[in-house]
């Protein structure tokens, strides 16, 4: 794949994939509301319009038309910053709204819609990566850009429990004595599965000294590495893994506490994914506007 053909590619898979996940979302919301009746199921109805409005933006080419036309890096960066406002907004909203009620906890549930929209997120950036490390001008990062796009698929396919959550196969027997909640999945294996929060916090807490130390000082932007270049995020993704470190913390060294409960930690795997998702289009996009400057 040539640089020239990367975001025309990958703007129109992202917008197909969300075509089919707003198609899917939208059909099953309606059959389970209409199977729920005369039970009024607000979780149903949530999922169909979030399915509706999927399908509207893609049917708007918006995902194709931002990846090819995103006219400079600091629009870019605007946008992208307010989605993670927006989004962290709409996070602490449902919180203090629907807090206590059904919706909110089959919300972050095994196989629930948050699940999947982590799944798909960093299944999504897998991918982009993947396709970055196939492009003949991005060589000098190519073993970086596949072992990335292999530990964001095994860890997409980790929320899914590797497919088990679809296709509802009986976990083997002895993987079952050794996970806390017998599934297929190695993250909740006993011994790995009380240092997963942890580790996330630590994570968390790097990308943010990193940001700050490196993408908000432009004397130090121009001076770091290629690899500390692709690596870093952006400072428009600051506050959505700020956001996810507070919830983690809290989590982590409050686990009795009353605000936040443990499943809650499903909200910070979402807003990670997000962010990661939003660095890779970045990356994506500050990449290949390089490449066509060095070619002018």
């Amino acid at each position: 794949m040539r640089a020239n053909k990367l975001k025309l590619h990958l703007g129109k898979a992202i917008s197909a994939t969300i075509i089919v996940l707003g198609s899917l979302m939208l059909i099953v919301g309606i059959s389970k509301f209409i199977y729920r009746l005369p039970e009024i199921s607000i979780s149903d109805m949530a999922m169909s319009a979030i399915g509706i409005a999927a399908l509207i933006a893609a049917k708007s080419k918006a995902c194709v038309n931002f990846l090819i036309h995103p006219q400079s890096n600091a629009n870019v960066e605007r946008t992208i910053l307010a989605i993670g406002i927006f989004t962290c907004i709409g996070i602490t909203a449902v919180k203090i709204i629907l807090g206590n009620s059904e919706f909110y906890q089959n919300s972050l549930d095994e196989n629930s819609l948050i699940e999947w929209l982590t799944f798909l997120l960093l299944i999504v950036s897998a991918y982009i990566h993947a396709c970055i490390g196939l492009t003949k001008e991005f060589k000098e990062g190519r073993r970086y850009f596949y072992a990335t796009s292999f530990a964001l698929f095994i860890l997409g396919m980790e929320e899914l429990s590797w497919g088990q959550m679809l296709f509802k196969w009986e976990t083997p027997n002895q993987l079952a004595l050794i996970n806390s909640q017998g599934e297929t999945t190695l993250h909740n294996i006993y011994g790995i599965n009380t240092l997963i929060d942890p580790l996330l916090l630590v994570a968390l807490t790097v990308a943010i000294l990193l940001t700050i130390s490196l993408k908000t000082d432009n004397k130090k932007s121009d001076t770091y590495s290629y690899a500390l270049e692709i690596i870093t995020p952006s400072k428009s993704i600051l506050p959505v893994i700020s956001f996810a470190w507070i919830i983690t913390s809290y989590i982590v060294l409050n686990p009795s506490g009353s605000l936040l409960q443990r499943g809650e930690i499903e909200w910070s795997e979402f807003l990670i994914s997000f962010a990661v998702a939003m660095h890779s289009i970045q990356l994506l996009i500050r990449l290949c506007n390089k490449h066509t400057e060095q070619r002018i």
